[in-house]
């Protein structure tokens, strides 16, 4: 049997005490126009102005600045909150933050006015005091390490709710259970901690990491202010593995996400994310559930009992979702065999699919839906017991297994593939004494990441194509290139995730598959399909390639080839979309090509004619938004929109041999 081990990194935090909107400048000085408010420094370089009031009937005024002794006609423009340089208009009580320009310091200036250019008059403005120390950041140095296991670059206080551990390296065993925590005392310990969500707000064990920045935030309403130390701590050892100590009264911004409290109606709750909790209530043999989360618009939330009673389990579990579409509150439930959308095979239905769906009762009771602000909430409610075959029973003693995730709705209300879901155990006891563990959400802004294409295949005298399949690649992949939901898996096109394909009309293609041809296994069985849409069953789609008609008249796929797949073997699918990789390449190197040999591709041949639209998709005869567009031309020339991959790289060729041979030639 292994032995856990537990392991904590020490990190000593002093007392902060800066003020919650930064460090106060002072109140405006009113002369015109009713303008007001009380200016704080949040940084070096950012002010924020608290109840800021300004008619707007000034001719010519802007945010102005200066090294002057008083406000003049010598100074620059401060672009307004949102880093516009127009003239300003009216302001009602409202916060607003300004950056001064070109990397400009608060230090370097004496006064902010609103001030008319045009009359060279200043209708309101705030000094910067003499001796005045706005809040930055605190660099406290590396860790010193006492294992060869954990060492980092500089770790740094970004705010009073942020720090970020620079170029951490940290190495653990399989059976090591690895968390940050905080907590209060002179020496760290497993009384009264705190858990601290991981960069990408997981509560699990933390993973490997190889030189690697990793930002942390504080939960709920806990505060830099509020802690005595930061850890990954060594449980099972009790002592710690590096530390840094730092000066106390540091002087750092404030934190700028928004704190959302949510009013919980249930007794229990349990924070299974940074951003998704579960709260319950269990009265007589009916069981109340409240998912909670900092979810899209467009997204989904689910919630329920693994297939499996020892281990967190998709396959076999009994499962809730729920979501707001177009206002109105849906909660079903979900039968699971299979990952993949439900998909009917050889007339039997396949995957995550909907009780109703597959002839059953639904179990489950909608009661409420609310969307406040960024946070959703959807309560219903079912019997603690088995009312259908597929249905789990919620157990009145002991822990009970769990799942959860949440992940991107079709606009048809089907679900895609998970943004957030667990990996590890979780288990709750869902008949414990009440208590309520979940903490207020921080709603940071949601980072923009970069995809890594469009790819593009340009290439007049290339007639046929490799067609695999692989992981969809999450929000730098399949939905950043196309701003679509995935089912999870894309089509691999010549090795590339989901590339636009440029065709000529009255010229012959072909396709080959190798999507699986396996109609029993839904979660591998792609037949490789032409139509007019992403969706090759959508309601307005036709199929263009890729089908048949049996004498039944029922049309059946006819290029289906043994499957070939890339697919995760080191890294957590979870972390496609993170700095990990930065490139497309980055990312499929570190996947691995498999393919069966008991079978051979599926060829799909075809002829695009004028009567083809302009845009046609290739894509998965069962799944939607599996590949990606066809831009049908009558002559092909070279695109440079797109990441074009092979006319770019033959060009490329080309001009370095010519170039080689013409040095060649001059040198002889």
């Amino acid at each position: 049997m292994a032995v856990r081990s537990w392991i904590w990194i020490l990190i000593f935090i002093p007392h902060v005490r800066p003020s919650e909107d930064g460090n106060p400048i002072g109140k405006f000085n009113v002369y015109h126009h009713a303008v007001g408010g009380h200016v704080f420094a949040i940084n070096e370089t950012s002010v924020l102005i608290k109840g800021f009031n300004y008619d707007g009937l000034g001719k010519d005024a802007y945010f102005w600045a200066g090294q002057s002794s008083n406000p003049n006609g010598q100074g620059f423009i401060i672009p307004d909150e949102h880093g516009k340089t127009n003239v300003l208009e009216k302001y009602d009580n409202r916060d607003i933050i300004l950056t001064l320009p070109d990397g400009k310091r608060i230090n370097e200036i004496q006064w902010i006015a609103v001030f008319d250019l045009s009359r060279l008059v200043s209708y309101g403005d705030v000094y910067i005091p003499d001796g005045f120390s706005p809040p930055g950041t605190h660099h406290l140095g590396p860790l010193t390490s006492r294992s060869d296991d954990v060492n980092s670059d500089d770790l740094e206080i970004l705010d009073t709710k942020h720090i970020i551990i620079k170029g951490l390296n940290l190495h653990r065993d399989d059976d090591q259970e690895v968390y940050f925590w905080v907590g209060k005392g002179h020496l760290p310990s497993s009384r009264g901690h705190t858990l601290i969500p991981d960069e990408n707000g997981y509560l699990e064990p933390v993973r490997i990491y190889n030189h690697e920045d990793v930002r942390l935030t504080m939960p709920g309403d806990i505060k830099i202010e509020n802690i005595d130390w930061i850890a990954v701590y060594d449980a099972t050892e009790d002592k710690p593995l590096a530390y840094a100590t730092i000066p106390s009264d540091i002087n750092v911004p404030p934190n700028l996400d928004k704190i959302e409290k949510y009013e919980y109606s249930l007794p229990n709750c349990e924070q299974l994310h940074a951003d998704f909790q579960i709260s319950w209530d269990v009265v007589g043999q009916t069981i109340t559930f409240e998912m909670i989360g900092v979810i899209e618009p467009e997204e989904w939330m689910a919630f329920g009992i693994s297939g499996n009673e020892n281990s967190s389990q998709m396959i076999g579990s009994d499962v809730a979702v729920g979501f707001i579409q177009n206002g109105k509150g849906y909660a079903y439930d979900l039968n699971i065999d299979a990952k993949a959308m439900c998909t009917t095979i050889l007339d039997v239905k396949h995957g995550v699919c909907q009780d109703s769906v597959l002839g059953h009762s639904d179990s489950l009771q909608l009661l409420e839906h609310k969307r406040l602000n960024l946070v959703t909430g959807i309560k219903y409610r079912r019997q603690l017991t088995i009312s259908e075959k597929n249905d789990k029973e919620y157990r009145t003693s002991g822990l009970v297994t769990v799942i959860w995730a949440v992940g991107r709705l079709f606009p048809n209300g089907n679900l895609g593939f998970h943004r957030i879901w667990n990996k590890q155990t979780k288990q709750i006891d869902f008949v414990r004494q009440p208590i309520n563990e979940c903490k207020d959400f921080v709603i940071s802004p949601r980072e923009l990441v970069k995809p890594w294409g469009p790819f593009q295949i340009n290439d007049a005298k290339l007639r046929a194509f490799s067609a695999k399949l692989g992981p969809s690649g999450g929000q730098r992949g399949y939905e950043g290139i196309t701003g679509l939901a995935s089912p999870g898996m894309s089509w691999y096109i010549h090795g590339y995730l989901a590339p636009e394909l440029i065709m000529q009309r009255g010229f012959t293609y072909s396709f080959r598959v190798e999507g699986g041809n396996s109609p029993q296994n839904v979660q591998s069985y792609h037949p490789l399909v032409i139509s007019t849409e992403p969706n090759a069953h959508g309601t307005r789609s036709i199929i263009l390639a890729g089908i048949e008609l049996t004498r039944r008249g029922q049309s059946r796929p006819t290029a289906a080839g043994r499957l070939c797949m890339w697919y995760h073997t080191k890294y957590d699918r979870r972390l496609d979309s993170s700095s990990l990789f930065p490139t497309f390449e980055k990312y499929r190197n570190s996947l691995k090509l498999k393919c069966e040999n008991n079978s051979e591709p599926g060829i799909l041949e075809f002829t695009p004619n004028s009567s083809w639209p302009d845009v046609v998709y290739y894509g998965s005869y069962l799944a939607p938004n599996m590949g990606w567009k066809i831009l049908i031309v009558d002559s092909i020339g070279y695109s440079g929109n797109a990441h074009t991959i092979h006319n770019y790289l033959q060009q490329l060729i080309f001009t370095i041999s010519l170039t080689l041979l013409i040095f060649r030639i001059v040198n002889y």
